[in-house]
C-alpha cells in the first residue's frame, strides 16, 4: 500500500540523527518544492526509504547541489553534475556535529546508515 504524500513528509519531520533533527546544509535548495515520488521511485515505508527522502530533501534531485542550477529532470540534474563538477565534494552530512562532505549521494547515505545513529520518531513516543 502506497503512503500519501503527507505522511511520508510526516515520516521524513521524524527521522532523528544521533538524537537530534538533520541540519539543512544547503539552505539554498530549500526554495525549491520536496521531492515527489515518481515512475521508478515509488514511496517507501522502510527505514532506507526515509534516509533517501531525506536526502532528496536536502538535496532535490533536479537541482545542481554545487551551482544550484534547477532542471526540469533529474537526469538532466544528475548529468549537468557529473559533467561540470565532478569529484566535487558537495553532499555535506545532515548530522549537526558532523563536517563530512561526499561526491555522490549513494557515498552521504552510506555515511549516515554506518557512521550515525539514525532513529524514526514516532508521534506516539
Amino acid at each position: 500500500m502506497k503512503r500519501k504524500r503527507s505522511d511520508q513528509t510526516k515520516l521524513i519531520e521524524h527521522v532523528f540523527i544521533d538524537g537530534y533533527p538533520p541540519k539543512n546544509p544547503k539552505p539554498q535548495l530549500s526554495f525549491l518544492q520536496p521531492p515527489q515520488a515518481s515512475v521508478g521511485r515509488q514511496l517507501s515505508s522502510d527505514f532506507q526509504g526515509m534516509l533517501n527522502m531525506l536526502i532528496d530533501q536536502a538535496y532535490p534531485p533536479n537541482a545542481c547541489p554545487s551551482c544550484f542550477e534547477v532542471f526540469t529532470a533529474r537526469s538532466e540534474a544528475k548529468e549537468h553534475f557529473k559533467e561540470q563538477h565532478r569529484g566535487e565534494k558537495t553532499y555535506q552530512c545532515l548530522a549537526h556535529n558532523c563536517e563530512q562532505s561526499y561526491s555522490s549521494k549513494p557515498g552521504l547515505r552510506y555515511h549516515l546508515l554506518n557512521g550515525h545513529q539514525a532513529t524514526l520518531v514516532s508521534d506516539k513516543e
